[in-house]
């Protein structure tokens, strides 16, 4: 019987270093380049997130029935505010988006569009019930359009 030949130590680097780098690099395999997209993203979110965080303390208002916002403000007033406050805000979330590979926009453009259009019809004198009532959906499309775009910075 014939032994075998002796393998040359170049294949069996070629066979461990793939698997080192994908140990090294993690699951995602990211280059330099999509990470720091991804940080660019994450750094919108958070800003999108600090800036939208007065519109829910808002909607946990004991008196659902009350027309004026913890703030003194009309809830109408509040609302508006907060939207044109976040707009520009979640507009730098989606020109983030756009450079992260599988971030999609299409369903965060939708539901902010969904989300402005809602609180531009809002009634001056809506209490935080109706306002909730009538903003509840497209700020449930907004904050899953959210969630989705963190799960890709998770990735």
């Amino acid at each position: 019987m014939k032994a075998a030949a002796p393998r040359p130590k170049w294949l069996l680097l070629g066979l461990i270093l793939p698997a080192l780098a994908a140990v090294v690099l993690g699951p995602t395999g990211c280059s330099q380049a999509e990470l720091k997209e991804k940080a660019v993203l994450s750094a919108a979110l958070l800003e999108f997130d600090a800036s939208a965080a007065p519109l829910a303390v808002m909607f946990q208002s004991a008196d659902l029935e009350s027309s004026v916002a913890p703030n003194g403000q009309s809830v109408a007033a509040n609302v508006k505010a907060a939207r044109d406050k976040i707009a520009s805000d979640w507009q730098s979330v989606m020109n983030a988006a756009e450079n992260v590979q599988g971030a999609g926009t299409h369903a965060g453009r939708k539901a902010w569009a969904d989300f402005d259009a809602a609180a531009g019809v809002l009634p001056g004198d809506a209490t935080i019930g109706q306002a909730g009532t009538i903003l509840s959906l497209p700020l449930k499309e907004l904050m899953q359009a959210e969630a989705d775009l963190w799960a890709v910075v998770k990735r």
